[in-house]
């Protein structure tokens, strides 16, 4: 198998490196565009030297917005995808669940039956999803989030740490949920929404590349 390219070089690039050594992967090299000194040994070398070639590409940034930024660059130049599944997580209907080119989910996230989950979507530590969920691409989940049955939830939506989302509820595209809020109506609005019961505080603005 060809070595994985990392793009990022944050707190996320860097779990993912030890994600992979898990998984007895290899990290060739980690991709940002602020190139800096190595990463754990490995280099950090900018985006414009990534070789589609050479390399597995995975994501590991935690906003959407730049990961969908990322995802079309390299796309265009017909990059190789790596679905990044810590050993960790368990999926107990394996063969109902559904999960895009270029997802990360992190240690110790479960997800049941009848799951649907996008392109480049990021699960971090301790995520749970209950059957019949579908989550369209790039949706991103911060630790301990944790999301009930036939639950629908558009693309480039972000659950902050902690947050919950009862069953049956609607959230549509390009939606940011704070830290420790609980979901219990249809989000139909984009922006960004905190509390418990979670409401609307501000409208969604695209995160800075």
């Amino acid at each position: 198998m060809k070595p994985l390219a990392i793009f990022g070089a944050g707190g996320m690039a860097k779990e993912a490196f030890f994600f992979a050594k898990d998984l007895h992967l290899k990290v060739g090299a980690f991709f940002d565009y602020r190139a800096r000194e190595p990463l754990y040994g490995v280099d950090v070398l900018d985006e414009e030297d990534f070789n589609p070639e050479e390399f597995l590409a995975v994501i590991a940034i935690g906003k959407p917005t730049i990961r969908s930024r990322i995802a079309s660059r390299l796309s265009e130049r017909h990059a190789t995808f790596m679905t990044l599944i810590h050993p960790s997580v368990v999926i107990y209907g394996r063969d109902t669940v559904t999960i895009g080119d270029g997802g990360f989910l992190c240690p110790g996230c479960l997800l049941t039956c009848d799951i649907s989950l996008g392109k480049f979507c990021q699960l971090n530590l301790g995520t749970t999803i209950c059957h019949g969920t579908q989550a369209g691409d790039y949706f991103t989940t911060a630790p301990g989030v944790n999301i009930s049955g036939n639950v629908k939830i558009g693309n480039n939506v972000h659950l902050g740490t902690n947050c919950s989302v009862i069953h049956e509820v609607t959230i549509t595209d390009n939606v940011t949920i704070g830290a420790g809020a609980c979901v219990v109506d249809d989000i139909l609005e984009s922006g960004t929404y905190a509390g418990t019961p979670a409401r609307y505080i501000h409208e969604w603005t695209p995160s800075a590349d």
